[in-house]
């Protein structure tokens, strides 16, 4: 076999045409990024807002992908007769391990693909078309958690209507919550409730070392008795100062003074 015939069979198989595909994109970025020729401010400033737009796309893709695999791995489970309770466990391990991010913040992801994905079209499609930033995407998907399929369409079709691409962080942060709101608004207090009685809180302690996961309730009343302690304990200090080291001397000279004047 020739040299050729062997360095070909070397070769590791031909990757998916999707991801040579985004090979080639990286490779262009890196052409981009290496290419020192001058161009003018206003040509720079298109280029990066360019540049947004494929930074949406790829995480409009990438939550496309997801979902899929999600969708994959479960349909294999259930034709394998997995107990129901066994059902989508370890999908969130495999996707964090793709993307380097523990499996809680995959999961985090996984459950915000899902919802641009099948109760959002409008907010994803923006999104894969690069008109909206992913972190405003992330934040429908968020604000909107407490309503079911239907209402959820409904806002995603009002934030359309209300120009959430020409918006910028804040306002868009704003409308959203807004409109969220009024789809439901016993449901979003209640949610922000729930929330708070299930969030976790790291307190770190000087003597001991190392982080305590408590909740922010408890957290809430274990930083409150500190900060009584000490102020207690200040204004004990204030009330009773420290004699110091010449105290009895000071003590024993008061004394000889009143035992004269007498």
């Amino acid at each position: 076999m020739s040299e050729l015939g062997d360095h070909e069979a070397d070769e590791p198989p031909v990757a998916d045409a999707v991801v040579a595909r985004l090979d080639g994109i990286l490779d262009d970025f890196a052409s981009a990024v290496a290419d020192a020729s001058t161009v003018s401010h206003a040509v720079r400033i298109d280029r990066i807002a360019r540049l947004e737009k494929p930074r949406a796309a790829s995480a409009a893709l990438q939550a496309a992908e997801s979902v899929r695999f999600a969708q994959s791995q479960v349909a294999e489970q259930m034709a394998a007769n997995v107990h129901p309770e066994q059902i989508c466990r370890g999908i969130a391990e495999q996707i964090g391990l793709a993307c380097r991010i523990s499996p809680v913040t995959a999961a985090r992801r996984l459950n915000t693909a899902r919802a641009w994905w099948c109760e959002l079209p409008d907010t994803y499609s923006q999104l894969l078309a690069g008109n909206l930033h992913e972190r405003i995407a992330e934040t429908v998907a968020s604000e909107t958690r407490h309503l079911d399929a239907e209402k959820r369409r409904t806002v995603d079709q009002q934030l359309t209507t209300a120009g959430l691409t020409r918006m910028g962080s804040k306002a868009a942060t704003g409308c959203i919550r807004k409109i969220a709101y009024e789809a439901d608004r016993a449901g979003y207090v209640q949610r922000g409730r729930t929330e708070r009685r299930h969030r976790r809180v790291g307190i770190g302690t000087r003597h001991h070392g190392g982080i305590e996961q408590l909740s922010a309730g408890r957290a809430r009343r274990r930083l409150l008795r500190r900060a009584t302690a000490t102020r207690r304990y200040r204004q004990s200090r204030r009330r009773w100062p420290d004699p110091g080291p010449d105290h009895g001397r000071h003590l024993g000279r008061a004394a000889h003074r009143t035992n004269r004047s007498r």
